[in-house]
């Protein structure tokens, strides 16, 4: 019978979003593996992130199928200089020479329909996704983050620590990009802090990642949202190809 575990992270995520600290989430996420009784892990007891993964999509399927229209900013607590921003953006300029393949930054990646897969050495965990053929490098050898006047990129600064059966991952340095694909953004400032836990059962196997944005710059508090994705046996990725069409 399939674990009710994620009920339990949505009550906690529930609780999070109205009084936030790290402490607290890392807790109420770590206070689930009560109810996970097949948790993933590998040979050094991290969570079992090897393999190729594609995402689940149910409850949020509008957002990150379709996407949402202009002017839907449900649930996202974003500040009137966020909201001016997102009600004067113009859907065409994603076909701007420049914008076409120009890919999403680490906190919408995660939520695009495409698979990814994981490889791993002791000191750092790769992440190649179909989309734009992204990759991610987490760092879990105990450096520290860039610098502050370093530069920014698309995937940002990732440095990762294992908590018990979980990984907690910290990104830094992005550049300004969406936090919804219709106008909504994130700043340079943003820092992405996400919760990576693993399950096995008769469903297959899942990853479920609690993300936490925070942005002094566009949100009032911190945006707490989850994905989940389950694990394809003998898969790959598909390549991604992006040409730009002079359209103007």
């Amino acid at each position: 019978m399939r674990s009710n575990w994620h009920k339990g992270v949505g009550i906690a995520l529930a609780g999070a979003a109205i009084a936030f600290n790290p402490a607290t989430l890392t807790a109420a996420v770590a206070a689930t593996s009560t109810d996970r009784a097949h948790v993933a892990l590998d040979a050094q007891g991290h969570p079992a992130l090897v393999g190729v993964w594609t995402p689940v999509i149910h409850e949020d399927q509008y957002q990150r199928g379709p996407g949402p229209a202009q002017g839907e900013y449900w649930g996202l607590p974003i500040n009137d200089k966020a909201r001016a921003i997102a009600d004067r953006w113009d859907p065409a300029s994603q076909l701007e020479n420049e914008n076409q393949c120009l890919s999403h930054t680490s906190i919408y990646m995660m939520r695009s329909p495409f698979k990814f897969e994981i490889v791993k050495s002791d000191n750092m965990t790769v992440l190649a996704t179909e989309s734009f053929e992204s990759i991610r490098v987490f760092y879990t050898d105990g450096r520290k983050h860039h610098p502050k006047g370093a530069a920014h990129t698309r995937m940002g600064n990732s440095i990762g620590r294992y908590n018990g059966d979980m990984l907690v991952v910290e990104t830094d340095h992005m550049e300004e990009g969406y936090i919804e694909r219709n106008g909504v953004l994130h700043s340079p400032d943003a820092v992405l802090t996400e919760y990576w836990t693993t399950q096995s059962g008769s469903f297959g196997d899942l990853i479920t990642i609690v993300q936490v944005v925070e942005d002094p710059e566009y949100l009032t508090e911190p945006l707490v949202r989850s994905v989940t994705f389950q694990k394809v046996p003998d898969a790959h990725l598909e390549p991604y190809p992006c040409v730009v069409l002079d359209l103007y």
